[in-house]
């Protein structure tokens, strides 16, 4: 662990030296950071690990765009060379003006590789399930169709579901910087969020992160772990009070929480191919609650599982060998008002079961989305620490 985190510095000490280059549009809506900023930012060496299908993806970005759409919809593959063509056109301008783009694909990763091969792509992609997907910083698995930015730490800056605004990617940064700008006037604000941007039909297309919140505090108490071993936490008390005979199979000093959402009471169709889709998503959506379940996370991540019907927990318990707590929002209705859950339960049935990675104090989200969330936790939990200055001793197993 410590040669690893020492390379991270390494990197971004090599960043901090390198010539200075001419000012960006960047540069202009963000003021350079300070040398110790800069090597903090550089956490997202984690890019490294991320397995890509084109390109590759700079780590000195001001923001990133992730533009998801994939080919397993025909109106999504009927469009996908244009939406390469645009991608194309607007990638070069963005590097320039230190923005990074990545396309994250799903559906038919062969596919994606042949469109992509025949469009002479220049910019970064990857498939939404391929390794380290799920330890991007910001890593959200929505929308389905359409374009997440995030800024430099992670931190969700927009998302919307119209691809055809990415040719005016500059206005969704320069709006968020207004806003950024005017954060303490709430009424100027809501008054900009009103709005639209140019090419969208009503301001409501594009959803824009908190300005209102310390986006840029990301530090950690240097004794969190003996407040939490001492006291434990908040969201350690909300799970062990929602059930009794769980409360054992929580830790009330774990540092980080991974809810796992899933949904096995899905509701029959009429028809035999509706019958026999819904069948498939289920044997599914089990096959991966049994690689979760069957996973080795570190001692201190606290694992558990929320669905919305009782039945579902007792299907769940029938087909999955899990030693984690498990709860139904059928029978303790508050798990609704969660923000962890609530960001786990926020995804449609195609990313079932769905993930959400959450700090036990601040109840920071981390990510996010897909089951690669689940996959990449390690990378995840290691980089959030690198950026933070966190140098740690492998932690011994309590199993």
């Amino acid at each position: 662990m410590k040669v690893w985190i020492t390379g991270i510095f390494c990197v971004a000490a090599a960043f901090v030296a390198s010539p200075a280059i001419a000012t960006t549009a960047a540069e202009k809506l963000n003021p350079a950071p300070e040398a110790d900023v800069e090597m903090k930012r550089n956490y997202r060496d984690t890019w490294r690990w991320l397995e890509l299908m084109n390109g590759e993806v700079e780590n000195d970005a001001a923001y990133y765009f992730f533009v998801r759409t994939g080919t397993d919809r025909p109106e999504d593959l009927q469009e996908l060379s244009e939406v390469f063509h645009v991608m194309n056109g607007v990638y070069k301008g963005m590097r320039k003006e230190g923005v990074e783009m990545l396309f994250v694909g799903r559906g038919s990763k062969e596919m994606l590789e042949t469109r992509l091969k025949r469009a002479k792509a220049n910019f970064p992609a990857c498939h939404d399930d391929s390794k380290g997907v799920g330890a991007m910083p910001g890593y959200r698995s929505r929308p389905r169709k359409g374009i997440t930015v995030v800024d430099a730490d992670g931190n969700v800056v927009a998302e919307t579901k119209n691809l055809n605004l990415l040719p005016n990617w500059r206005f969704i940064i320069e709006k968020w910087v207004a806003m950024k700008n005017v954060r303490n006037d709430p009424r100027k604000v809501k008054s900009l969020l009103a709005e639209p941007l140019p090419g969208q039909e009503k301001a409501s297309d594009v959803s824009f992160g908190d300005v209102s919140s310390d986006c840029g505090n990301d530090t950690v108490p240097e004794d969190e772990q003996q407040q939490l071993d001492t006291n434990g936490s908040n969201f350690a008390d909300f799970l062990r009070k929602l059930d009794d005979k769980q409360a054992l199979l929580v830790n009330p000093a774990a540092r980080y929480f991974v809810a796992v959402f899933f949904d096995l009471e899905l509701v029959e169709g009429n028809t035999v191919e509706t019958s026999s889709s819904l069948q498939d998503i289920r044997e599914n959506e089990i096959k991966k609650l049994r690689e979760i379940a069957k996973t080795h996370f570190r001692p201190d991540v606290q694992l558990f599982y929320v669905t919305y019907k009782k039945k579902s927990v007792d299907e769940f318990r029938a087909a999955v060998n899990a030693n984690a707590p498990v709860y139904s929002c059928e029978e303790h209705p508050e798990l609704r008002k969660h923000p962890s859950i609530v960001a786990a339960c926020s995804h449609d049935i195609n990313d079932l079961p769905s993930v959400s990675v959450t700090r036990a104090l601040d109840l920071r989200i981390l990510a996010e989305g897909r089951k690669p969330v689940a996959d990449d936790l390690e990378t995840l939990l290691t980089a959030e620490e690198a950026k933070q200055g966190i140098e740690r001793e492998q932690e011994p197993d309590r199993h």
